[in-house]
């Protein structure tokens, strides 16, 4: 169980987990009392849905706000499962990193073609190899960062060594393949495209990338 909040004094560098009335029996609450007594420790309330872990039961990032609504990056440790929990904080944020974008190129060219189809368009094997490409070209070339990936702490599997997950194009490429593409594509199938894209281009979607992502602190 996570503790509800965390109290933390800098001067002793430790942290005191308040758990909730009869889970307390890891906690020095003689120790706790003292330090916000005599320290002014602050008291620290952990982001349901940040945590992190870096090694399974025993080392644990998460992210948590001051009574002043700052964010802190906090860090609950131990050397064995047998140990209760450590605590310690500091300024800096969970850097998301997506590396590894790739595109789901067969259900990519199967809709397109598919579904232009149905909308009255034959459009050819080139001009869809033309849009593969440009696209396989350009992800490679984006930035996605934790700014891109704010609904992923909601996710329990992160791991040190990352896991899948499936990205949206961002708004300029999508915006710069619409221009590029209208090199070559007729108006017609320009209107189908740009409906196609934002269809597509959501939770499920062809045109949605497979990543990899990667989470680790960043001291600020």
């Amino acid at each position: 169980m996570e503790p509800m909040k965390i109290v933390w004094c800098e001067k002793c560098t430790v942290g005191h987990p308040v758990f909730p009335e009869g889970m307390e029996e890891n906690s020095d609450e003689a120790a706790r009392e003292r330090c916000v007594r005599e320290h002014l420790a602050e008291m620290f309330v952990p982001i349901k849905g940040s945590f992190v872990t870096r090694l399974p039961n025993l080392e644990i990032y998460f992210l948590a706000t001051n009574p002043s609504g700052e964010k802190f990056v906090g860090f609950k440790y131990r050397k064995s499962i047998q140990e209760p929990f450590c605590y310690r904080f500091f300024r800096g944020i969970l850097r998301v990193e997506i590396t590894d974008l790739k595109l789901q190129e067969q259900e990519l060219r199967q809709s397109l073609g598919e579904r232009a189809l149905i909308g009255g368009i034959v459009l050819g094997k080139d001009k869809i190899d033309l849009v593969i490409a440009f696209l396989d070209n350009q992800i490679k070339l984006d930035r996605y960062d934790d700014m891109a990936l704010t609904e992923v702490f909601d996710r329990s599997e992160w791991q040190k060594d990352g896991f899948n997950v499936f990205i949206a194009l961002n708004q300029r490429l999508t915006n710069y393949m619409k221009n590029r593409c209208s090199d070559f594509l007729t108006r017609k199938e320009m209107d189908f495209f740009v409906k196609f894209i934002e269809e597509e281009n959501v939770e499920g979607g062809v045109l949605v990338c497979l990543g990899r992502c990667k989470v680790y602190p960043e001291y600020r």
